[in-house]
C-alpha cells in the first residue's frame, strides 16, 4: 500500500516538473529572456529630401494686338479723369538674374486714359503699345461680348483722404500683359501716392514677369521691384 502511494506522489511530481519546464521562459545564451535572433541589418538612410522645382507659368495665350490711343473720355465725373503720359520705371529690381532684364523694360512709356465705366470704377486704359487680348484678359465684371485686353488698371481713391489713390495692376482686372519684341512681360502691384494734381507719381513694389528666348518661353524671370514709380503727366 505504501508503495503505490510512493509511486503516485512521484507521478504527481513528475507530471509537476514537466509542466513547470513547459511553461518556462526560454533564456537566449547569455542569460537573455526571449528567443535568440540574428542582429538586424541597420535601416538605409533616407535619400536627401529634393528641393520642390519651382514651375515656370507659361507663355501667355492669346492675341497680341496695338491698342491706339481712344478718343478723350466724353464727360467727366472727377477732375481725375483725362489722357495722360505714363512712365514706368522698375528701378532696382530684386532676384535671380533679374540683372538680365533689358532696360527697355524696366522703362516704359504709354499714354493712359482714365476714365468712369458704369458697374466697374474708374478704370486706367493704357495705349500706344501691344498687349493680350483673350480669356484670360476677363476682369471681375466683364462687357458681355467682349473679347477682353490686358491693358487696363484700376484706379482706387483713399476714402479717408481724396488726395491720395492707389493704382492695382490686378483688382477688378487681370494684371497687364503686354508683348514686346522676342518677349512677353507682366504687371502686377499695387503703387500708392498724392494724386492732388498733375504731374503725379505713385510708387510702391510691382512684381515683373518676364518671359523671352528663341522661342520665347525658353527663358524666364521672375523679379520684384520694391519701389517702382508711375508718373502720369496730363496731355
Amino acid at each position: 500500500m505504501s508503495s503505490r502511494s510512493d509511486n503516485v506522489a512521484r507521478t504527481f511530481l513528475l507530471a509537476l516538473f514537466l509542466a513547470a519546464a513547459a511553461c518556462e521562459t526560454p533564456r537566449a545564451p547569455g542569460g537573455l529572456v526571449g528567443t535568440p535572433t540574428s542582429p538586424s541589418p541597420p535601416s538605409p538612410a533616407p535619400p536627401p529630401a529634393v528641393p520642390p522645382q519651382s514651375a515656370v507659368p507659361p507663355v501667355p495665350a492669346g492675341t497680341a494686338v496695338w491698342v491706339p490711343t481712344p478718343p478723350q473720355p466724353g464727360s467727366s465725373r472727377s477732375w481725375i479723369e483725362g489722357r495722360y503720359r505714363l512712365d514706368l520705371v522698375l528701378a532696382d529690381l530684386v532676384g535671380a538674374e533679374c540683372d538680365q532684364v533689358p532696360e527697355d523694360v524696366k522703362n516704359r512709356t504709354y499714354t493712359a486714359t482714365v476714365a468712369f465705366v458704369p458697374f466697374q470704377g474708374t478704370l486706367i486704359g493704357l495705349s500706344q503699345a501691344t498687349f493680350l487680348q483673350g480669356e484670360a484678359c476677363h476682369g471681375e465684371q466683364a462687357t458681355a461680348g467682349e473679347v477682353p485686353i490686358c491693358n487696363r488698371m484700376y484706379f482706387e481713391p483713399n476714402d479717408f483722404n481724396y488726395d491720395e489713390a492707389w493704382i492695382h495692376f490686378f483688382k477688378r482686372q487681370p494684371p497687364l500683359i503686354e508683348q514686346l519684341p522676342g518677349a512677353w512681360v507682366s504687371l502686377a502691384g499695387v503703387p500708392f501716392g498724392t494724386v492732388r494734381e498733375s504731374p503725379f507719381t505713385v510708387t510702391g513694389p510691382v512684381a515683373l514677369s518676364y518671359w523671352f528666348g528663341d522661342p520665347v518661353g525658353s527663358g524666364f524671370l521672375a523679379c520684384q521691384a520694391p519701389s517702382a514709380r508711375l508718373t502720369f503727366t496730363r496731355q
